[in-house]
C-alpha cells in the first residue's frame, strides 16, 4: 500500500537569531548566533552559477515533500 503524505504542515520554530550578516565577493551570507554559518538564496545561487528562482523552486519542492 503506498504510503500518503500528510497535507498538514507543521512549522517548528527555531528561535534563532542572525549574528552576523555580510556580502563578501558578491556572495550574500551570515552566521546564525549558535555558530552555523548559511548562504542566502542569493548567495547560494551565485556560488552554483543559476538564477535565485530556480534556488527558490528547489526550496518550494522540499517544503511541499515534507
Amino acid at each position: 500500500m503506498p504510503q500518503q503524505r500528510s497535507t498538514y504542515l507543521r512549522t517548528i520554530p527555531l528561535d534563532l537569531e542572525v549574528k552576523q550578516e555580510a556580502v563578501i565577493n558578491g556572495i550574500e551570507m551570515g552566521v546564525l548566533d549558535n555558530g552555523i554559518p548559511y548562504l542566502t538564496q542569493s548567495g547560494l545561487a551565485n556560488v552554483c552559477g543559476v538564477q535565485r528562482l530556480r534556488i527558490k523552486e528547489i526550496t518550494d519542492e522540499w517544503a511541499q515533500s515534507v
